[in-house]
């Protein structure tokens, strides 16, 4: 059975291509409602595919067809062997997912022009959007507690993820040291907890505009890969090694690339992402804008 890809990441496409045809190039790691992933063994890397109901993100391959899909899901298992049978196509079990004339996708995170006024036009766009609209079951409240200066009572009806992620926060903003964003990898639950969503939209931020704090990270990447893949899930360790590579997922990337205006539609599809995900990377995003225009508590 054929199931054709519509769009894949243009890096994982190349990668494959150099891969020998007719050997096993990995196994399936894990198997979601919506997304399948496959560890390679030639190289230490989670590659996924997943239906276009998915953002896409770096290393992920994607297909609109949700039959073959949901039957591909149904058949198999972790551990299962994939293998790369032809140009551009790879087998799992009788499944061939073929990505031969598929567009290609890129993530890269571009350098954008330092501007206060649309830095603070943006960061007050997304952070009313959250207020209103967020999931609060993750950093939201964290965030509404540090920066917005909510009552102490607030703080002790949070859950212990909660506390802890707020007094991370305010130890953070307290001298912006780039050791203590690393109390946040693994904080939280689920595939990619909530400290982990969080890092991922501020070190996309501050990347994107060539802050020191990313700089004085990138410096020392290897000691921070090492530290992630301890201390958090497999799919936050890859998520988070693609970010400080310079690759995120596309939702995060448009957020960041708009010019000056943020558009609801597009802050709307960043919440469907798990389920506190995309309102945790937004307050990310929201806490590096305040930093780069250097609003302090």
């Amino acid at each position: 059975m054929y199931i054709n890809i519509q769009q894949i990441d243009w890096q994982l496409k190349r990668d494959l291509s150099l891969e020998i045809i007719g050997t096993v190039i990995g196994e399936v790691h894990s198997v979601f409602d919506q997304v399948i992933n496959i560890m390679l063994t030639s190289e230490n890397r989670l590659i996924s595919i997943a239906t276009d109901g998915v953002i896409q993100a770096p290393d992920m391959m994607r297909t609109a067809d949700y039959s073959s899909f949901y039957q591909l899901k149904h058949t198999i298992k972790p551990s299962k062997n994939i293998a790369l049978i032809g140009y551009n196509q790879i087998a799992i079990d009788y499944f061939i997912i073929d990505f031969h004339n598929t567009p290609i996708w890129e993530g890269t995170i571009k350098g954008l022009p330092l501007s206060e006024n649309d830095l603070v036009s943006k960061a007050k766009r997304v952070e009313s959007f959250l207020l209103k609209e967020g999931k609060y079951e993750g950093m939201l409240t964290a965030f509404e507690y540090v920066i917005n200066q909510v009552d102490n009572q607030s703080y002790q009806t949070q859950t212990i993820y909660q506390r802890a992620l707020s007094d991370r926060l305010l130890l953070f903003l307290q001298g912006y040291q780039p050791d203590a964003l690393k109390h946040f990898v693994g904080l939280g639950i689920g595939l990619t907890p909530s400290g982990d969503d969080f890092l991922l939209g501020l070190l996309t931020v501050l990347q994107a505009y060539h802050h020191q704090i990313f700089d004085r990270i990138k410096n020392r990447i290897l000691e921070w890969l090492e530290y992630i893949k301890a201390s958090t899930t497999v799919v936050s360790y890859f998520m988070l090694k693609h970010c400080l590579n310079g690759h995120v997922n596309d939702a995060l990337r448009q957020i960041l690339t708009n010019d000056r205006q943020i558009e609801s539609r597009g802050l709307k599809l960043m919440l469907k992402m798990g389920s506190t995900s995309g309102t945790d990377m937004l307050v990310g995003v929201i806490v590096g804008y305040y930093l780069l225009i250097d609003r302090r508590i």
